[in-house]
């Protein structure tokens, strides 16, 4: 106990000093320095709009000279590499996609991204079972990435361990036209084309990007296309109308495997030799559109209305032959609806948000053996359904001028399905039903001007993903009964400031 009063009184003589110091400084300028004043960060994904220093959560906003300047735009382990928790890792292998791990959330993911929620100009890039790849992720049409470290799924519902919110670019105020062509060692080339224009009521822009590359590693080859689109449609200064699409395409994306040690220092650009047996590798194509309306009743009240829908066909073969290659059609969709509403509340300043969001995924799957490359016997076909609904609402409250107190609550409800449709041994047809409430506490305390500490209690759920539960021990079809959701409880209080 007395240590632990210890702490708390040196953090607290600690947070003192700091703020006396920094009134110090700004209170008695050098008559020669020169002030500037940098303008506040604004962070979207939160669902309550809001400064960087206002936020009671852990944020980085990085902008897109981060993102692109100097940046070969190929991978996001380019942007995200520096970002405090966040750990990536599998950037470079195709095949595998990029895995990302923040706080600790997402680390077990297999493949790809799972327990975080990835949104794209608000749109889920993560299906409603808490998967996300990226391959259709163009770093040259990303203008800004908002990541918030730590679980919210108070706000997000299922595998939020995190967000990282991507922000496209924006439609152009005049005509314009960018082409950016590189090329570079084992066979990497890439083509960049943004065109953009605005008339009246109606502006646009489009981007247009291609890579290929043979890769430094044996087998690593890789080829995508990736085209985005966004169209604004402003009726008036109140309404307005964004449809958003995006294709992605990659043919081609070897998977080399893991070596060895004695492997790596023999020839570290060998690949696995069961990876070539197998010729393990993947092929995708996705395609999704979205249309979110916003209108503006006042200055204190505006509705969002999204819907979206996706299509993903996947294939791939694994380095092994018992079900070694797995093919599915995906079909994603959504939509939701969220009211914000701003004012006075027995006196007290208040910013609130509140909404419902709608979401169905249907993976028609099949698994058959892998003759070495070659398609065998189908051993696995079903078609596996994922529906989520949600409510939730977030509000912010101005108790005085120094303390802002965040309240926050969600409700999920998710029914889970499988039908079987390989009967030759017995129809393992299954459902699975989980629900959870997701509460959120955060407090943010001005010291002084440009420091402020923050606090958050949180929660998250995250279900097991659908190719889990089709991941059967005994090999059948069906869902495994034994799988739960794994809970999360968060605690955390730091400092933040412009130093």
């Amino acid at each position: 106990m007395l240590k632990a009063f210890s702490s708390f009184f040196s953090f607290t003589l600690f947070l003192t000093s700091l703020s006396w110091g920094f009134q110090s400084v700004t209170g008695n300028p050098v008559a020669d320095t020169l002030h500037f004043e940098l303008r506040p960060v604004t962070v979207t994904a939160s669902r309550l709009d809001g400064t960087d220093l206002n936020v009671p959560v852990a944020v980085t906003v990085l902008s897109r000279y981060r993102i692109q300047g100097g940046q070969q735009q190929l991978v996001l382990n380019e942007a995200l590499a520096a970002i405090p928790g966040l750990y990536t890792m599998n950037s470079e292998n195709f095949a595998q996609d990029m895995r990302v791990s923040i706080r600790g959330f997402g680390a077990r993911a297999a493949f790809g991204i799972r327990g975080i929620k990835i949104l794209v100009d608000g749109i889920p890039e993560s299906t409603p079972d808490g998967q996300a790849q990226v391959d259709n992720i163009d770093l040259s049409f990303i203008d800004r990435i908002e990541v918030l470290r730590g679980p919210v799924s108070a706000l997000y519902g299922n595998a939020s361990g995190g967000v990282i919110s991507f922000s496209s670019s924006e439609p152009p105020e005049a005509s314009y036209l960018d082409m950016r062509v590189s090329t570079g060692d084992f066979g990497f080339q890439q083509i960049q084309l943004k065109v953009g224009q605005q008339r009246g009521p109606f502006s646009y822009i489009m981007n247009f990007s291609r890579n290929q590359a043979d890769g430094f590693r044996e087998h690593s080859a890789m080829k995508n296309s990736v085209v985005n689109g966004k169209l604004r449609w402003e009726i008036d200064p109140n309404l307005s109308f964004t449809f958003l699409t995006n294709y992605a395409v990659n043919p081609l994306a070897n998977d080399p495997g893991a070596l060895t040690k004695d492997q790596v220092v023999e020839n570290r650009s060998s690949a696995r030799d069961r990876n070539v047996q197998y010729n393990s590798g993947e092929s995708v194509s996705q395609f999704r559109i979205a249309l979110v309306a916003e209108k503006k009743f006042s200055p204190h009240q505006t509705l969002q209305t999204r819907a979206y829908f996706t299509t993903r066909d996947f294939e791939n073969r694994l380095p092994f032959e018992s079900g070694g290659q797995v093919q599915f059609s995906r079909l994603f969709s959504g939509s939701g609806i969220t009211y914000f509403s701003s004012g006075l509340i027995l006196g007290i300043p208040y910013r609130l948000s509140a909404g419902m969001d709608l979401e169905d995924q249907q993976d028609d799957r099949q698994r058959f053996n892998n003759l070495e490359g070659l398609r065998g016997d189908k051993v696995l076909d079903q078609l596996e359904q994922f529906r989520s609904i949600g409510a939730f609402v977030e509000e912010e409250l101005s108790i005085n001028k120094v303390t802002k107190v965040t309240v926050g609550g969600r409700f999920d409800g998710i029914d889970v399905s499988a039908q079987d449709a390989y009967l030759e041994d017995g129809d393992a047809s299954s459902g699975r039903t989980f629900t959870a409430v997701s509460p959120l506490l955060g407090v943010v305390y001005t010291l002084s001007t440009g420091i402020n500490v923050y606090s958050n209690i949180a929660t998250s759920f995250e279900t097991p993903t659908l190719n889990e539960l089709s991941n059967n021990p005994d090999g059948g079809g069906g869902f495994n009964a034994d799988l739960r959701p794994q809970l999360a409880t968060n605690y955390e209080i730091g400092i933040k400031g412009l130093f």
